[in-house]
């Protein structure tokens, strides 16, 4: 399994890299912000900063990288890129 994450500051083009490897190289994406998004218009709130904060303290801050983990197996894939 190759599992490339992409990390930086806030507009350093994290998105856009991470579009491009799976768009150039087949990687599946993973985006986290949109994993937290779904969650709270789920839950009825607005995906802001800080309800996404609320999430991660109420669930624990492990809890997006175990969905994340679950997706991966459950599609068995081989090729991943995570934005965070």
């Amino acid at each position: 399994m190759i599992l490339i994450a992409v990390t930086g500051l806030i507009g350093s083009g994290k998105d856009e890299v991470s579009h491009y490897i799976s768009k150039r190289y087949g990687f599946h994406l993973i985006d986290c912000s949109m994993l937290f998004t779904d969650i709270l218009e789920k839950m009825g709130l607005p995906p802001t900063r800080e309800n996404k904060r609320k999430l991660r303290k109420e669930r624990g801050n492990t809890f997006i990288a175990e969905i994340v983990v679950k997706i991966i197996k459950r599609n068995k894939w081989k090729k991943i890129v995570i934005s965070p």
